[in-house]
């Protein structure tokens, strides 16, 4: 072959192997680009972005093929978030989805524009996030959690599991979370009409949390409830092994609770609600305006026991519990 030759055929297989790499690079350069922030590890922000996929897929839309998602974690890290929203802002994502309120919070000082699909964020209208739940205003909209009106159903719960109303019960929360004041609100009131006494353990960093267990241990409380929060969430495992150590049975908001080492769960499921919030991007992507569609209530509420670590604090979880119970770990 001559070399005039040679050039020519390396060409035309130059422009054969570019172009297919060239068309899916333009193609994805025009599908929807969903960013996608969380305070999770990455661990969980990929657990969370499968179900998120999953809610889409039910929308008829094929990640990859339909639309591009962009997953930012800021590992636990609140300083990391407000970099991490003003990254997802800059690459002209076409609307961000968020979990918890602090992201949320660093988005928005990110964007008034942006149209954002938050999951499971307490009270929207508190954090300044919508003008009210029916009518938003603004460029937020998702999924409002109502952990603050759980609180009497923990007790409740902790009563029927203990066989009689407990002395002392620890709540433990962050005390710079304003959804966690209301809620220690609606528990103390509720164990007041019990004869409960509530012994408030606040945590406003990660250090502080094993000096929190101490104070429970020194004044013998007879269960701890964890009130959801990012910094909780993310160390719900070390809570939990703490608690253990002290036979202390544990209630948390979510699965993933009992999942690692707590007793037991009450509240949203998080697979449900991601699968939620992407009925609400769907919506958008076809043209909706965050600010005209109404926050939604997570769709079910689900109950979780972790037979095993009952074992191991030598409790006997009633039978009416645990055929109640959406899961029992064993």
């Amino acid at each position: 072959m001559r070399k005039d030759q040679r050039r020519q055929f390396l060409a035309a297989l130059t422009v054969l192997i570019a172009a297919p790499l060239l068309a899916r690079a333009q193609t994805q350069a025009k599908l929807p680009h969903i960013g996608f922030l969380t305070l999770s590890s990455p661990e969980l922000a990929s657990s969370i972005a499968e179900a998120f996929k999953e809610g889409m897929r039910a929308a008829g839309r094929v990640e990859g093929k339909d639309y591009v998602l962009d997953v930012r974690s800021a590992r636990g890290r609140t300083e990391a978030l407000p970099a991490l929203a003003q990254a997802l802002v800059s690459s002209n994502v076409d609307v961000i989805v968020v979990f918890a309120a602090a992201p949320a919070q660093a988005v928005q000082r990110a964007t008034a524009t942006l149209p954002v699909v938050v999951g499971g964020v307490a009270d929207p209208v508190g954090f300044g996030f919508a003008k009210s739940l029916a009518h938003p205003g603004g460029n937020f909209t998702g999924i409002a959690s109502f952990a603050q009106d759980l609180g009497p159903k923990y007790l409740e719960l902790l009563v029927e599991l203990l066989g009689h109303s407990p002395k002392q019960v620890a709540v433990m929360l962050n005390a710079t979370y304003g959804p966690s004041i209301e809620a220690l609100k609606n528990i103390q009131a509720a164990a007041h009409a019990r004869g409960i006494q509530i012994l408030p353990v606040e945590v406003r960093n990660v250090g502080e949390i094993d000096t929190g267990m101490k104070l429970l241990t020194q004044r013998r409380a007879a269960a701890l409830i964890v009130l959801t929060e990012p910094v909780l969430f993310a160390r719900r495992r070390q809570i939990a092994d703490l608690a253990r150590r002290v036979k202390v049975p544990t209630i948390y908001q979510y699965r993933e609770g009992p999942e690692d080492g707590g007793l037991m769960s009450y509240g949203q499921n998080l697979v449900s609600t991601w699968k939620q919030a992407a009925a609400f991007v769907d919506k958008i992507l076809k043209g909706a305006k965050a600010g005209e569609l109404p926050f939604e209530q997570p769709t079910n509420l689900e109950l979780v026991v972790n037979q095993r670590i009952a074992k191991e604090l030598s409790i006997t979880i009633p039978q009416s519990i645990l055929l109640r119970a959406d899961k029992v770990i064993e």
